[in-house]
């Protein structure tokens, strides 16, 4: 239900809101066939490896994506299919809109809905010493 500017009620018939998040992030990773702190940034979800769109992509999300692995922040391609290749599965972030100083996607605001192909794919190239996951 919405409450409308006339103080009555409407029923919303969409189910999904269109900020949903935030998702179930239970990790992270950068794949690239050159460097372990390069790539097309994909997050997994419950369970599902997926992208992240590229739509109003910024250094300041990909500060806080190379944040998230550890890492410190280079740069970022916001057509990962260029250099990373394509990824497959769910799209689960669009226009992704961080500050910098966050320490996890889901403290920034994005939206769950999109229109994205995997052309659309983003890549970041963070630096500094990879760390080993245990």
């Amino acid at each position: 239900m919405k409450c409308l500017n006339n103080n009555s009620w409407s029923e919303e018939q969409r189910c999904t809101p269109l900020y949903g998040f935030p998702l179930n992030i239970s990790d992270i990773q950068l794949k690239s066939n050159y460097r372990p702190s390069e790539g097309r940034v994909e997050i997994l979800v419950n369970g599902t490896w997926g992208t992240i769109c590229n739509t109003n992509f910024a250094s300041e999300d990909a500060r806080v994506i190379c944040k998230m692995i550890g890492l410190e922040y280079s740069s970022y391609s916001t057509k990962a299919s260029l250099n990373s290749g394509r990824g497959s599965g769910p799209i689960y972030v669009n226009n992704l809109n961080c500050v910098g100083t966050e320490s996890h996607i889901n403290l920034c605001s994005y939206e769950i809905s999109n229109h994205c192909t995997h052309y659309d794919d983003v890549a970041v190239s963070c630096t500094g010493t990879d760390l080993i996951k245990i």
